[in-house]
């Protein structure tokens, strides 16, 4: 789909270092109260007001036998899977008692609308699954991941995998909701031993659904059939912010050979319109007029204004280079025209 946008424009500076780089609803019942009691000799029938206290007190009760019940669960599937080395010891027998045990909890799951609680947020680790490739079961034990997390920011809409020892392989996704306790991944990056920057192929998107969600378990389901379980490790945790690097150099590669944008087509604009939107959510600098990063000497790689670029001038006519100078501290800035031009505007 085709975007529209303002203008853009994108400058670099020499002097300057850039920054490296898925609520229960109370139901209200209309009671009416009697003006007094009625009784029947020494038969004393329920009032309206008695029935309803009886009902708060099985509701209660109601509450409290669920709670009961999904905490022996837990208990059952914690202590099922404590020695299958999050499940790349499960035999199928194994997975199978697991799987019946999850169903009952997920039965009781007391968050019906995960993606809207606070609960889901934070970094949590990975105690069982069934997923073989993340279990790297066709590796020697010895180049396995120790301990693997996922975390996830229900309000940004990010999520993030994390490999321990020997890997630290990273994966971080966009979240795009399909429901209130289903998510789908995209936009995914790796990062290679938690450094080197991949873009992640197409195939490698999928859906998450939660499926039981407390303040101490998680239970999800892939797409692809796979279980999940989460234990909680850091409610504080958040996942950082689209990572830059990755989309500055996607930008630079896409303007490398546009002539400042003067070459640019429809489709190059547009393109690079989308990537520049990634770019300016994942902004480092939240008040940059306050930032001494702002001030130098930058110079023009690409704008859409046809003014700027001089299109309409034979091209031994326009400007070579093109600098925007900016002074924040005297709120002060300048445009420079290199040859054949040479015109200087300051404001």
């Amino acid at each position: 789909m085709a975007l529209s946008s303002p203008s853009t424009s994108i400058t670099t500076t020499t002097n300057h270092h850039l920054p490296k780089l898925s609520h229960p609803h109370s139901a209200i019942s209309t009671i009416t109260f009697p003006a007094k009691p009625t009784t029947t000799n020494s038969h004393i029938s329920l009032t309206p007001i008695s029935k309803w206290r009886t009902n708060v007190s099985f509701f209660t009760s109601f509450l409290n036998k669920s709670t009961k019940d999904a905490t022996s669960i837990k208990e059952e599937l914690l202590d099922a899977i404590s020695k299958l080395d999050r499940g790349a010891d499960a035999t199928t027998e194994d997975q199978q008692a697991i799987e019946l045990i999850v169903r009952k909890l997920e039965a009781a799951n007391p968050t019906k609308e995960p993606l809207k609680s606070p609960l889901l947020n934070g970094k949590w680790e990975l105690i069982y699954t069934t997923s073989q490739s993340i279990l790297q079961t066709k590796r020697p034990k010895f180049l396995r991941s120790r301990i693997n997390y996922q975390a996830i920011n229900a309000d940004t809409l990010r999520a993030q995998n994390m490999e321990s020892f020997p890997t630290f392989n990273q994966v971080t996704a966009d979240l795009t909701p399909v429901n209130a306790k289903k998510v789908a991944c995209n936009s995914i990056h790796f990062k290679i031993l938690g450094l080197i920057p991949v873009k992640a192929p197409d195939t490698a998107r999928g859906s998450l659904e939660i499926t039981y969600l407390d303040e101490e378990l998680r239970v999800s389901r892939g797409d692809k059939g796979n279980l999940f379980i989460l234990r909680m490790k850091d409610p504080s945790y958040r996942v950082p912010t689209k990572d830059a690097t990755f989309s500055k150099q996607e930008l630079l590669d896409v303007i490398e050979n546009l002539d400042c944008g003067a070459e640019a087509t429809i489709d190059d604009q547009e393109a690079i319109e989308q990537i520049v939107q990634k770019l300016e959510a994942a902004n480092p600098t939240k008040e940059p007029l306050k930032s001494p990063l702002m001030d130098g000497k930058w110079e023009l790689i690409y704008t859409t204004p046809e003014s700027v670029l001089q299109t309409k001038r034979p091209k031994f006519l326009r400007s070579r280079i093109n600098y925007h100078a900016i002074n924040a501290d005297m709120l002060r800035a300048q445009n420079m025209e290199s040859f054949p031009t040479f015109n200087l505007v300051s404001s």
